[in-house]
């Protein structure tokens, strides 16, 4: 009986600790996060690119081969403050939210709020693009997250580097052919732009 209400307990504290960090980084306040960076090469401009993941911010299931589906639970003209829920397979929801948004520098990046596809405590995702010099894009992202279990980092990071790889030739494949990924032509599009990607 006792084992039974410290377990209680303990998952009580988690879950309570993981609102309190969400909102802290919704709130600006400093996390000390686990980071992942990595960047593609596209053949296409920059604009490009900028309109499949900055302007079409809703749309990322043409590029998340997890996502069943993606939508806009609130919408904002200026973007910041904008928020998409994205539904998986097993109909696990993720929702972020915008908190910088900048056409003129094409970048975009938002927090988690909402989850629970995974025990993240707190998390953040950005794009940045550049030109490349001879008319393509280098497309970075980079990723912030803390687990609710600290022992889980290690594993998370792995998991993240993985995620990355999966949707930065998804977008590189979408940007230079116009086709989605999907389960069919996953490991066909990972293993064919493998080595346009850099693992930071």
């Amino acid at each position: 009986m006792k084992q039974t209400n410290l377990i209680t307990l303990l998952i009580a504290i988690i879950t309570l600790s993981g609102f309190s960090t969400i909102n802290s980084q919704k709130e600006g306040k400093e996390i000390n996060y686990k980071k992942v960076e990595a960047e593609v090469k596209i053949a296409v401009p920059p604009s490009q690119v900028w309109s499949l993941i900055g302007e079409n911010f809703d749309q990322n299931s043409r590029f998340n081969v997890d996502a069943k589906k993606t939508y806009y639970l609130q919408e904002d003209p200026n973007m910041i403050g904008a928020q998409r829920r994205t539904v998986n397979y097993k109909d696990k929801v993720i929702d972020v939210e915008i908190v910088e948004y900048d056409p003129s520098k094409q970048h975009v990046k938002w927090v988690i709020f909402n989850m629970n596809a995974a025990p993240l405590k707190a998390g953040y995702s950005s794009y940045s693009l550049r030109d490349d010099g001879n008319g393509g894009t280098i497309l970075t992202q980079k990723a912030g997250f803390k687990m609710k279990v600290f022992l889980m980092n290690g594993i998370a990071k792995g998991k993240f580097t993985n995620l990355f790889k999966t949707e930065l030739a998804a977008i590189k494949h979408l940007a230079e052919t116009g086709e989605n990924i999907t389960e069919q032509n996953k490991d066909d599009i990972v293993e064919r732009y493998a080595n346009s990607i850099t693992i930071k």
